[in-house]
């Protein structure tokens, strides 16, 4: 990036810190930080490992071994919630060839699919999906890390077989080698609904029931402390599927899992990098909301109430293509800030949330190749809310101005999408809300109303963003996206500048 661009990005991000009403639109945000609407579980701040494209290999490590600026980066995200080996790879994956002294080198099953290497190479994407597999990260390997970046393991058990022994042992190893409560989270299975999932379940949910139990008490045998998610899906795409998941496993299941990708129009080969496009991407946690909520009400009505969610795959992705050759603007993290707020909305429902993926895949945070690595706007808006994120959702509303928004993908049409979208989170003794103007081009002039704010109280503020809503972080150049914070009292309003993402922090007051 040249000094002219560099410098341009610098006065979009201190725009964010004028605290005086001026020119723009007019919005409002009414909170009230003495109360509390749910407690909010740190899971929800977690990542995806997957064997697939360079994730591993020119990412997660080299030649030489695990890297560590790769790690030191990650570490910096503060991921609370780490799910391992998948993904579609787990349900092909033999735990056992990555664990000991012989590891056998080889392409993994799901991944050397003739119709999938063809689907990608329509695409136009530059690699294939699944590089020669040398299991040098291995189950070892995952436990370490985790407990070197403080997150929580959580393991996909395999399906690929006809009998659970393989899951069985699997919870045995890690369960006598690194305790009970060492890997707390197993998945029985991913993705057990979609057409490419090896020995899946595809249109046959009973049969995914049947096997649950049978994976379910195998596991179960082995350690009962241990936590299974079932292998839900996207209530808005595959009702049908979760319906019977739900009615054939009750309260068998600790958690239920569904993986929403959004916008996803998966056979386009590129994403037009436009204002009209931008809109879609950034109103399209509205389908998030409509799915999580859809899911909610079908478990109540047949539960009582809904089994906590497990949202254990997300990102925004424009294009399958997107899964080989990551997106890295600022479009999608702008547009992940409103998911993580249509989680937050829904703290009492969604307990484990986990983006996919961390390196190289979908619009991660971290890039990295041979020549190093980036913090790509995604990482900057993951580390604000990682870092910022208090115990507790407070009472928030908001008055903005509206856009519409096109259909893109599986996303439909809106209407009246509110310009702004807010956060409150709070703690005894501190509050953080978080604010985000969709806006591709116009700033927002925000009062704010905040019970347990003082005016004039110290605070801080941080804000994201840069030149344009396509502005991106690479390898080698000066980061176009960058977090600005300063010292401030707390404002009667605040300005904040097109796409862009506002932090204000302060101590409560009585």
């Amino acid at each position: 990036m040249d000094r002219r661009n560099f410098i341009a990005g610098s006065a979009m991000a201190c725009m964010a810190l004028n605290l005086k009403a001026g020119t723009g639109a007019r919005a409002r945000v009414r909170g009230d930080a003495a109360k509390s609407v749910a407690e909010i579980d740190r899971r929800i701040y977690g990542q995806n490992f997957e064997f697939m494209g360079r994730q591993f290999e020119g990412g997660i490590m080299d030649g030489r071994g695990i890297r560590t600026d790769v790690r030191d980066a990650i570490t910096e995200l503060k991921v609370t919630h780490l799910r391992w080996p998948g993904g579609c790879f787990a349900d092909a994956y033999n735990w056992r060839d990555g664990v000991g002294d012989s590891r056998p080198s080889y392409k993994n099953p799901m991944w050397d699919k003739p119709i999938l290497n063809l689907g990608f190479k329509a695409l136009g994407a530059p690699i294939p999906p699944g590089p020669l597999h040398d299991n040098r990260f291995g189950t070892d390997e995952f436990m370490q890390y985790c407990a070197g970046i403080g997150a929580e393991p959580s393991i996909t058990a395999s399906m690929g077989t006809d009998e659970p022994d393989l899951a069985a042992e699997w919870v045995a190893y890690v369960s006598e080698k690194f305790g009970p409560l060492a890997a707390p989270v197993w998945s029985v299975g991913n993705e057990q609904w979609n057409p490419i999932e090896h020995n899946g379940c595809f249109l046959r949910p009973e049969r995914y029931v049947s096997r649950y139990a049978q994976w379910a008490k195998a596991m179960r045998a082995q350690n009962r402390a241990v936590k299974l998610v079932a292998s839900g899906a996207d209530e808005l795409s595959n009702p049908g599927w979760n319906r019977v998941l739900v009615q054939g496993l009750g309260r068998e299941a600790d958690y239920f899992s569904t993986h929403i990708y959004i916008p996803a129009d998966s056979f386009a080969r590129s994403v037009p990098d436009d204002a009209k496009t931008y809109l879609s991407f950034v109103a399209a946690n509205l389908y998030v909301e409509e799915s999580l909520d859809r899911l909610a009400d079908m478990m109540t009505k047949i539960l009582g109430k809904p089994l906590p969610i497990a949202f254990d795959e997300w990102n925004l992705l424009g294009t399958m293509r997107f899964f080989l050759d990551p997106s890295t603007i600022l479009r999608e993290a702008i547009a992940a800030a409103c998911v993580i707020h249509s989680i937050h909305r829904r703290a009492n429902l969604v307990k484990i949330a986990d983006m996919f993926a961390t390196v190289n895949a979908g619009a991660p945070p971290i890039i990295a190749d041979q020549n190093g690595l980036a913090r790509t706007p995604m990482f900057h808006v993951l580390k604000l809310y990682s870092e910022n994120t208090l115990s507790n959702v407070a009472p928030l509303s908001v008055t903005s101005p509206s856009f519409s928004a096109a259909k893109f993908g599986i996303v439909p049409e809106r209407k009246n999408v509110p310009a702004l979208d807010a956060s409150l989170t709070t703690d005894q003794e501190k509050l953080s809300l978080f604010l985000v103007n969709r806006s591709p081009d116009e700033s927002l002039q925000v009062e704010l109303e905040i019970d347990g704010t003082k005016a004039g109280q110290d605070a801080t503020i941080k804000a994201i963003t840069g030149p344009s809503f396509s502005s991106k972080n690479q390898i080698g150049t000066k980061e176009e996206v960058s977090t600005v914070s300063k010292e401030i009292a707390w404002p009667g309003y605040i300005s904040i500048p097109p796409h862009s993402v506002a932090l204000l922090t302060a101590a409560r007051k009585s």
